[in-house]
């Protein structure tokens, strides 16, 4: 059984801890140190994601309308072309399109970006250092009050 028993801001505190085990009697190939590996990309909810892709839609929609309206107005002006396009639908559905693509480039865009209150987080999980070791429920608990000793004044 292996359990995380510390987390450390440095790997030097982190080296102090897995010594004083040793010191305690653990083997050190019982006690590992990994750094706090944080996936690069967050879940989506974690980012920012819905809101650019709300503010991209709006933008996207009313840029789809201008296009629409420009549409709708060049195309009965065309030389030679009768296309019978009623202006409002014209708008409406250029409207659509640019809003499902406004949304779409702002939700790819805002998935990299996370949230303000997660960055703060995110940095300080990435410094952390887990002390972990490997042994029976007994082992675990003696190295946790090994730990626990350590880390009360004297």
């Amino acid at each position: 059984m292996q359990q995380v028993i510390g987390t450390f801001s440095d790997s030097q505190a982190a080296q102090t801890a897995q010594h004083q085990l040793c010191e305690a009697g653990f083997p050190k190939n019982q006690i590992k140190i990994n750094p706090q590996a944080l996936d690069p990309n967050p879940p989506a909810g974690q980012t920012q994601a819905q809101n650019i892709a709300g503010g991209g839609a709006v933008i996207g929609s009313l840029i789809g309308a201008i296009v629409g309206v420009l549409f709708s107005l060049g195309s009965s002006t065309l030389v030679g072309i009768s296309l019978p396009l009623a202006p409002i639908p014209t708008v409406l559905a250029a409207s659509g399109i640019g809003a499902i693509a406004g949304g779409l480039a702002g939700a790819l865009t805002g998935v990299s970006s996370p949230k303000a209150e997660m960055h703060q987080d995110r940095a300080t999980l990435s410094h952390s250092y887990l002390l972990t070791v490997e042994g029976s429920e007994g082992e675990i608990q003696r190295a946790a009050e090994v730990l626990g000793q350590r880390q009360k004044p004297a």
